[in-house]
């Protein structure tokens, strides 16, 4: 014996199923441009590693700018798009827009006195150099140096490394990172609601120490590893 729930249901169905129409719907995959097609079918996982060995290679040294191995890499780069079929939209009917670019190489040299006793630094070995301005010669002589934790100031953290400290015309001596806490329900966790734990935040970059340091006119900082 059928219930009437059951015959109800078999009735909307067959109302469904006869009446309206029950359709099943695709996406249909856009077809191919022709101007791309013969373009994708040469894109083939032994050229792309031909391309890569080939930038990759000692002959290009690293295709950093300004050298020549950027411009044989530029050289390549535009012969692969012309082969390609690629047109330039550049004005002038190349691949290339100029920019101006400024190089510079340091030669840093670091000393410190600890107690009236001077500590030499050696580049590279001891310390790396940073030169954020464009000058040709940036000195700091005789400088007081002062220590100013993580050089973090994060009002929402309740954190200010730079409270009551003065810093102007001095070095700078900050820790690199920023500051953790455990979690109170797991020792083996860090409190994620303070500097959000484990993720690293913008006040651990060495580029939020520089502005801090440099808002409060000191000498120049020095970030620890």
């Amino acid at each position: 014996m059928v219930s009437k729930r059951l015959k109800v249901f078999v009735s909307i169905l067959l109302l469904l199923s006869n009446g309206l129409g029950i359709t099943a719907q695709t996406n249909a995959v856009p077809a191919i441009p022709k101007a791309l097609a013969s373009s994708i079918v040469q894109m083939k996982g032994e050229r792309i590693l031909k391309n890569t060995k080939t930038l990759a290679s000692d002959e290009y040294e690293g295709r950093a700018p300004g050298t020549r191995g950027e411009q044989l890499t530029t050289q390549y780069l535009a012969k692969q798009f012309r082969e390609a079929g690629l047109r330039p939209g550049n004005p002038d009917g190349s691949f290339f827009q100029a920019v101006p670019l400024v190089g510079y190489k340091t030669v840093p040299q670091i000393a410190l006195a600890i107690n009236g006793k001077s500590v030499p630094l050696k580049f590279l070995e001891d310390f790396v150099h940073v030169l954020p301005r464009l000058k040709k010669i940036v000195k700091v002589e005789i400088s007081d140096v002062v220590f100013a934790g993580y050089g973090i100031v994060a009002p929402q953290y309740g954190w200010d490394d730079y409270k009551d400290a003065d810093v102007r015309n001095k070095l700078v001596l900050v820790l690199s990172g920023e500051p953790s806490r455990r979690d109170a329900t797991d020792a083996k966790k860090s409190d994620a609601t303070f500097f959000r734990g484990e993720t690293r935040t913008y006040y651990s970059a060495r580029e939020s120490k520089w502005v801090q340091a440099a808002k409060r006119g000191a000498a120049g900082i020095l970030v620890t590893s």
